[in-house]
């Protein structure tokens, strides 16, 4: 598919989407962060939106290209744009197969992509055509010999997860280790290899929720190890006014009658040598919990808010099983 590349983008959409016979989609390149990255379908053609099996582009239109296509496709596919991207000779024109309206079926089609830059933005202009051959990303006897770019730069340009791959682990957690991983053969570590030591094991004051101590009896019981009166304890405590609690409050604390701010767990946490993240997971305070990650790695907000967005939108409460497949990678 020959594609001017000096034609302004508003109107090479506009002269590609005259073609109604032809089936064409344009996607953009999106990330999210350091590690999420996808393309969306930004317009398609009436005969595009039949082969993925909707009625009309509006359907089309706005969903995620990894979510559309097989996920073998979708992670080879990943793969050629940043071999294109890094200027390695990746095939432009290869059979794939795409998802048929919002069923499990995909059918096989014949993409002709060209892949250009526009104002520091990457899209994806594709005409589809009846299939020759097999999928591409069954054929490993052909592609395990493109020049590909390693997984880092990879990586670098599409992120180590794309909105299929996120959507696999919220709805089945016991997937998270094949999430991001390219197709066979590729032997692409799986996106939690790229963790330091540091970042993949918990540390000393990270609690692996083995009993149901209440915040209340957590305080009382460190305050007895450190052999302190309330009113000892309470006067080495400060408010955020840097005036002392009283005995009564602490009292009120160490039954569960009151609720401390994260200041105050911090106060809690030396006076009384607890691990200030055990505080906050035994006191539940998942707000303050989020701030202090994001304080440390604020380079995941981007991430982090797309993940807690699509939890929220498929109702998602397995964290549990997250949490042990985190445990699990020490």
């Amino acid at each position: 598919m020959a594609i001017d590349p000096h034609l302004p983008l508003t109107a090479l959409v506009d002269t590609l989407l005259t073609r109604a016979d032809v089936a064409i989609t344009i996607a953009h390149r999106v990330t999210m962060g350091l590690y999420l990255g996808d393309a969306h379908i930004i317009a398609a053609t009436p005969a595009a939106a039949a082969w993925y099996g909707v009625a009309a582009p509006s359907q089309l239109i706005g969903n995620w290209v990894s979510l559309v296509h097989h996920p073998d496709d979708a992670q080879l596919g990943r793969l050629l744009s940043a071999a294109r991207h890094y200027g390695y000779p990746a095939p432009t024109a290869y059979v794939s197969r795409i998802r048929q309206g919002t069923t499990h079926r995909f059918r096989p089609v014949m993409k002709h992509t060209t892949q250009m830059e526009y104002d520091g933005q990457t899209y994806w202009i594709t005409r589809l055509s009846e299939p020759q051959g097999p999928p591409l990303a069954v054929q490993k006897d052909v592609w395990r010999h493109f020049e590909l770019p390693d997984v880092e730069a990879a990586w670098q340009f599409y992120g180590q997860l794309s909105v299929a791959d996120v959507d696999r682990v919220l709805r089945t957690p016991e997937s998270w280790e094949a999430a991001g991983a390219a197709p066979e053969a590729f032997h692409a570590p799986v996106p939690h290899r790229a963790a330091t030591p540091s970042a993949r094991r918990p540390g000393p004051g990270v609690p692996r929720r083995q009993h149901q101590q209440t915040l209340g009896q957590l305080l009382q019981q460190a305050r007895k190890a450190q052999r302190f009166s309330l009113r000892q304890a309470a006067a080495q405590i400060a408010r955020e006014d840097g005036q002392p609690i009283s005995a009564s409050y602490l009292h009120d604390l160490e039954h569960d009658r009151r609720k401390p701010s994260p200041h105050l767990l911090r106060e809690l946490a030396v006076v009384l040598q607890i691990p200030y993240d055990t505080l906050l997971t035994t006191a539940q305070q998942a707000e303050a919990i989020l701030q202090a990650y994001l304080d440390e790695l604020p380079e995941a907000e981007a991430s982090l808010s797309w993940l807690l967005l699509l939890a929220r939108q498929y109702r998602f409460a397995g964290w549990e099983r997250v949490a042990r497949q985190l445990m699990a990678l020490h």
